[in-house]
């Protein structure tokens, strides 16, 4: 089911709110990614609703349950008319609480995950699981709840440009270097118990609420936008692929976060290219695609199948591609027998195999104890079928040639 809860971060009991101190913990919970579907949305509502009401709440951690914060939008809704409270009227509200808000990032903040925390005064992440992306030009949209706004206030216009344009992840230190993040938290720690702590110090030093709609010390100026802004079109215009229209579409939006009058007109500016997108047949085309390869991963009567264990790859054939699979199981402590047609082929396979390895050793990547501890790994047989009996699993990679 759908939820979210006010959770104690120490003892973790739901139901109603409950306090770690003075904070309070809104944790999402839509397994296995925390999508932010309509249930989810109307419960953090009513989660704000709690926390505002209560005089024993003096600030907010939000974060998500098990290994995500939130991977975003829930695409099932895409294709239907979507129920309100939006997304952006959450994150709104998140914004305009009284009481300090602070995200912790406790796994993949991922479209409107990452946007939901931009919507808070503060954030926090976990060292090595936190991660941070706006990845929406690959459904053939931008980001719809003010991530093209909220960002380049936060962090400036050309990283804006650079999490929006290209769709791509930022780990934390990148993400705290640019003022995505406020801190992070120690490895090893638990990254609600360090967020909690973090707002009870805010509490206590008083700290002014900083909302990212209000900042404009780092959108830049004029002059120095027009020349930015420029260069990254001349940029997409090389790189993307030839028709693709949702990159430059939302560095149009990021750059209407630079020129527009105030944070309202710039959200529209977002939310009219936003549903000129969602409205496309490119869009379509590509969020079908997405489910598509997802719903291929999906085998009928394969869900709770365990995976038979492979203890021994057997590779038909050591040319450039059969050579280059036996290395990837090597790399990974599988042994492999190879099978080849000739001696001659036996020796070729046996040291182009042992060339490309060496030439990791030569650039630092690969120690002689790893190198040989690889190589022991391989057989490499002329023509010896049985040579395959032991074998978990075969991979043909012979010639394109059908008689072979």
């Amino acid at each position: 089911m759908q939820r979210a809860k006010v959770l104690d971060a120490q003892t973790g009991v739901g139901g109603g709110l409950v306090m770690h101190g003075n904070v309070g913990v809104l944790e999402l919970d839509n397994a296995p990614l925390n999508a932010l579907g309509h249930s989810v949305r109307v419960a953090i509502m009513r989660g704000l609703d709690q926390a505002e009401r209560d005089p024993n709440v003096h600030a907010i951690v939000v974060t998500g349950k098990g290994r995500a914060f939130s991977a975003g939008a829930d695409i099932s809704e895409f294709s239907s008319a979507m129920k309100e409270p939006f997304l952006p009227e959450c994150i709104d509200r998140l914004e305009a609480s009284k009481k300090p808000v602070v995200a912790a990032v406790n796994g993949m903040a991922l479209g409107g995950g990452c946007e939901v925390a931009l919507g808070c005064h503060f954030r926090v992440g976990h060292a090595k699981a936190s991660v941070f992306g706006l990845p929406e030009i690959k459904l053939g949209l931008i980001p719809g709840a003010g991530g093209t706004q909220r960002l380049p206030r936060v962090c400036g216009p050309q990283f804006a440009i650079q999490m929006c344009c290209s769709g791509g992840n930022i780990k934390p230190p990148v993400a705290l270097k640019n003022g995505l993040l406020d801190a992070i938290a120690p490895e090893g720690a638990n990254v609600v118990e360090f967020a909690v702590k973090f707002a009870q110090d805010l509490v206590a030093k008083k700290t002014p609420i900083r909302r990212s709609c209000d900042q404009t010390a780092k959108l830049g100026n004029c002059a120095t936008n027009f020349f930015l802004f420029r260069a990254a079109r001349q940029q997409l215009v090389k790189s993307v692929p030839k028709g693709m229209i949702s990159p430059l579409a939302a560095l149009d939006a990021v750059q209407a976060a630079t020129s527009a009058s105030d944070f309202k007109a710039g959200m529209k500016a977002e939310r009219d290219i936003f549903m000129k997108l969602a409205q496309s047949t490119q869009a379509g085309a590509m969020q079908h695609f997405f489910k598509s390869e997802r719903r291929a991963l999906k085998i009928p009567g394969l869900e709770r199948t365990a995976p038979a264990p492979v203890r021994r790859v057997g590779v038909i054939g050591g040319g450039t591609m059969g050579g280059g699979i036996a290395m990837c199981f090597l790399n990974i402590g599988v042994p492999v027998t190879l099978i080849e047609t000739s001696a001659d082929r036996q020796k070729y396979c046996v040291e182009t195999i042992a060339n490309n390895y060496k030439i990791t050793m030569a650039k630092g990547k690969l120690t002689k104890e790893a190198f040989d501890k690889r190589m022991g790994l391989l057989t490499v047989v002329v023509n010896d079928w049985a040579a395959l009996s032991d074998a978990d699993m075969v991979i043909e990679a012979v010639f394109e040639n059908m008689a072979l």
